[in-house]
């Protein structure tokens, strides 16, 4: 017996910048998923701050990883479960995970990219 075909679809609102996922559900089953997350922030005075997240999100999209953007500007609920996911209350954007499990920060995903290993630091 073969595989289910999985497929993902996303579309990103050109206004607000985040990404929504349309769930596609086959005989009650999930087929689609989009468990990375990316936390940043739409309002920094930090300049560097800017640029790591403007080349993280590049670099997803251009190897095509979907991925959710959590702007943490935009809610303090998300800030939050930011801070609870990493483990810090004093954690600053940009904080990637999967689904609910921590996988590092722009330091950690440099390291990876450079080390070819994106798949296994965001555990897809």
């Amino acid at each position: 017996m073969s595989k289910p075909a999985r497929l993902v679809c996303f579309l990103t609102h050109g206004f607000c910048h985040r990404t929504l996922l349309l769930e596609i559900t086959c005989f009650g089953v999930q087929l689609a998923a989009m468990p990375v997350k990316v936390f940043y922030t739409s309002v920094s005075g930090n300049s560097q701050t800017k640029k790591d997240q403007q080349k993280l999100f590049m670099v997803l999209e251009s190897k095509k990883i979907p991925f959710e953007r959590v702007d943490i500007a935009a809610s303090d609920a998300d800030k939050e479960l930011m801070r609870s996911i990493v483990g810090d209350p004093k954690a600053l954007p940009p904080q990637i995970c999967n689904g609910n499990t921590y996988c590092g920060d722009m330091t950690a995903f440099e390291e990876a990219l450079e080390c070819e290993d994106l798949g296994a630091f965001l555990k897809i």
